[in-house]
């Protein structure tokens, strides 16, 4: 047999050397420097080669075994830093690759599909957001649509990240502007808009999409975007009703065991996200003067009516036909302006009362009618002069007091009428109010999804 000259064996470790035990040195010769696997060296034979491999790796493997039943073994794929805590930090020494931007550096095992913190810690990575509401573009309520113009910011910490600012005429600056896209480079939050059907990015000749890189390892980003969004719109108070819309920011992939987005304290329940709650109010003037005024002028010519003689019925019928038709007809052309719903709103009260306050005047001047020609029997006035007698005159004087009969009913009627809208307008008007000057809900935790 063939004697070993010399023999080495190294084990590299990411920040770690290690060294076997006296005995095993005996025999080798452990090199200061990290290689990775095992060198066998003047071997004069292959016989000798082979028994000193299978002997060198038995070692290599019973010392594997002892550091990890010793809990020292590190972590591979950290070589490029360490954890403290739950911070991850970078080595001096890491070897680092630029990129998009020359002062901007990452690990070359850096993984743009990795939360930044999941490294080191189990706990949500944490994103947060604002909105800067710009402009509400349009709102389209029978399609229940709204279109905002936003600046979306998103800011958080990747300590993988290598910032070095520049100095500016000797002062440091607090953080370096990057007008590219960083998607693709470098991890990026997977954000979107819910319930929205259209989403697009203005151009005004410049960059609308930015990203500042702070010294610290913090990342900020803003996008100016216009999206039109699905805004669940309730008309019960129409037209003096108030609109919530909720814009929900979420996360596509993570749930909430994995990132949380923070914005005043304020998140969904299933998944990461922010609510952005926008009150619309009408105004109130438009339907003042093109609403109420003429219908309510409506109403009151078909009260008009009653004081026409009941021998004219021609005339007193056309007034309260033409009232009540044209009630009708404007309440069909606000009906037509509003979506679709279910249930009343307050327009629709005013103008069915409208509608029924003209109704009763012509149904009273119909009862009127037929108490005159029919129920008393009142004969029509004859077309040529005749003799009175005594029969004549016992129905001239029946006549007298039926229409002494038909002034009352006409009076009474036409008071009840007037007390019962005015009645009515005194509920309405103050209702109306309250609703109008009624404070928007505040929101709170309750009415988190």
């Amino acid at each position: 047999m063939a004697e070993v000259n010399s023999f080495s064996l190294g084990v590299c470790f990411p920040g770690f050397q290690a060294n076997l035990s006296p005995s095993v040195n005996q025999n080798l010769n452990f090199l200061t420097s990290c290689a990775k696997g095992v060198a066998v060296q003047d071997l004069s034979s292959r016989e000798s080669d082979v028994k000193n491999m299978n002997w060198s790796v038995s070692a290599f493997l019973t010392f594997l075994g002892t550091l990890l039943s010793l809990g020292v073994m590190p972590a591979w794929g950290s070589a490029s830093g360490y954890c403290d805590g739950e911070e991850f930090h970078l080595l001096p020494d890491a070897n680092m690759t630029t990129i998009f931007y020359p002062n901007v550096e990452i690990p070359k095992d850096y993984e743009i599909n990795e939360l930044p913190n999941r490294r080191c810690s189990n706990k949500p990575f944490v994103l947060n957001v604002s909105v800067n509401l710009a402009d509400i573009v349009s709102i389209n309520e029978k399609e229940h649509m709204i279109t905002l113009e936003t600046t979306l910011g998103l800011s958080w910490y990747d300590r993988r990240i290598q910032v070095h600012i520049p100095t500016d005429g000797g002062q440091a600056r607090e953080y370096i502007l990057i007008n590219r896209n960083p998607i693709g480079s470098i991890w990026f939050p997977d954000i979107f808009l819910d319930h929205a059907k259209d989403i697009r990015r203005p151009s005004y000749g410049i960059p609308t999409t930015f990203l500042r890189a702070y010294n610290d390892s913090k990342l900020y980003y803003s996008s100016r975007v216009n999206y039109d969004m699905v805004c669940h719109m309730s008309f019960e108070d129409y037209p003096v009703d108030t609109q919530v819309c909720d814009v929900l920011f979420e996360s596509w992939s993570y749930t909430y065991d994995r990132m949380m987005y923070k914005w005043d304290i304020e998140h969904s329940s299933e998944y990461p996200g922010v609510r952005l709650r926008l009150v619309l109010k009408r105004n109130i003037s438009y339907h003042l003067l093109r609403t109420y005024l003429p219908s309510l002028l409506f109403v009151t010519l078909s009260w008009f009516s009653m004081f026409v003689p009941l021998n004219h019925v021609p005339g007193r019928v056309g007034m309260g036909m033409t009232s009540l038709l044209t009630t009708a007809t404007m309440f069909g052309a606000l009906t037509s302006k509003t979506p679709p719903i279910s249930y009343s709103t307050k327009l629709d009260v005013w103008f069915v009362a409208c509608i029924t306050f003209g109704f009763l005047a012509l149904f009273e001047f119909t009862i009127e009618i037929v108490y005159r020609y029919y129920w008393q029997k009142i004969p029509r006035i004859p077309l040529f002069k005749e003799k009175p007698n005594k029969s004549t005159l016992t129905k001239q004087e029946k006549a007298i007091r039926t229409d002494a009969v038909l002034l009352r009913m006409e009076l009474w009627g036409a008071a009840l009428l007037l007390m019962g809208f005015i009645i009515f307008n005194i509920y309405y008007w103050v209702d109306l109010y309250q609703t109008y000057t009624r404070p928007v809900k505040q929101f709170t935790e309750e009415d988190v999804p």
